[in-house]
């Protein structure tokens, strides 16, 4: 995980965003004044909500000012005095984007924390996260009788649905933000695209991700109905991104044996970025994380399955009256 370290949280309000297709409505609320007793609580939420190491920036066509939640943030940050106005044009944006039957209501809460640390240097930020799914839990109350239970539904303390941390760091590139777990991989259109507009941020660690899973799906699509050449093709990758410290495209698509995954290795680039990127320093943090997505594992049925660990294994397929069969050649 990125290195944040809260000192405080300085200000906090919840207001409650609908679904605009189904009319609920939005309610908005005042600032929290008292923050002591759920400061603990956020905390520990926002810990266990952020994880990854992708970055993203704030994006508009043609530019970034016109972006309606960068130009909200903006205000809060350059006065804190603007947090509650501004956290009610961000409701309200987000209301106006909620029109798909799928989105569920729930409520929108906004944490702003002043000079807490981050790499080692001050900085403000602005979480921003949405609880969708509420959690019952069995409250104990006091009556004239003694004890008793009572279900009471609120906000889950175990993560949050969605949600971001934006830090008031190179604004001009529309600000450096992480999304919480679940929105990495599994992209949230209205909340990504609709509602904030951002893009990833092209620094090594999402560069390296990127390009991995890249050729990942092409050796998935082109190899589909050959496994060896699968294993053999995603070892090939493997050995190139852990051999090497910079990301080459010459070099790398020399490296490619099979000419039907470059070709199609080169489309899929040119759809995943506007300007195909030649060179790139390898992260090592990003390799280490997601070449796990890259299994080279040849399952048979039920009971077996063989995995490779080396792109050195010579490996063949055959089949005679028994069945279909592996031949795995090794040395002692």
């Amino acid at each position: 995980m990125f290195k944040f370290d809260i000192s405080k949280i300085n200000k906090f309000v919840v207001h409650h965003v609908g679904n605009k297709g189904k009319g609920d409505g939005i309610i908005f609320s005042e600032n929290q004044e008292d923050i002591s007793n759920i400061s603990s609580q956020i905390i520990s939420l926002f810990q266990k909500s952020f994880v990854s190491e992708d970055k993203f920036n704030f994006s508009f066509e043609p530019n970034v000012d016109l972006n309606p939640v960068y130009n909200f943030v903006k205000k809060i940050f350059e006065s804190s005095e603007e947090f509650h106005n501004q956290t009610m044009n961000i409701s309200r944006y987000l209301y106006e984007q909620s029109t798909h039957a799928s989105i569920k209501s729930g409520e929108l809460c906004f944490t702003y924390f002043e000079n807490s640390e981050y790499n080692g240097s001050k900085v403000n930020a602005l979480l921003i996260f949405k609880s969708e799914n509420k959690e019952n839990i069995l409250d104990v109350r006091n009556s004239e009788k003694g004890l008793f239970l009572e279900t009471v539904s609120g906000i889950s303390l175990s993560k949050i649905d969605k949600g971001c941390l934006i830090l008031d760091l190179e604004m001009e590139k529309g600000y450096l933000i992480y999304l919480v777990n679940n929105l990495i991989n599994n992209n949230v259109k209205y909340w990504n695209d609709d509602f904030l507009h951002i893009l990833p941020l092209s620094d090594e660690y999402s560069l390296t991700k990127s390009y991995l899973s890249i050729v990942k799906e092409t050796v998935k699509e082109i190899c589909v109905d050959d496994k060896i050449e699968e294993i053999n093709s995603l070892s090939s990758v493997i050995n190139y991104f852990e051999n090497n410290n910079v990301f080459k495209k010459n070099d790398f698509l020399e490296h490619l044996k099979n000419e039907e995954v470059k070709d199609s290795f080169l489309e899929k680039e040119k759809s995943s970025f506007s300007h195909g990127v030649d060179e790139f320093n390898i992260s090592e943090k990003a390799l280490k994380v997601h070449k796990k997505a890259l299994k080279r594992i040849i399952k048979l049925d039920k009971n077996f399955e063989i995995i490779i660990k080396s792109d050195d294994v010579l490996i063949e397929k055959d089949s005679d009256e028994k069945g279909m069969f592996y031949k795995v050649y090794y040395k002692k």
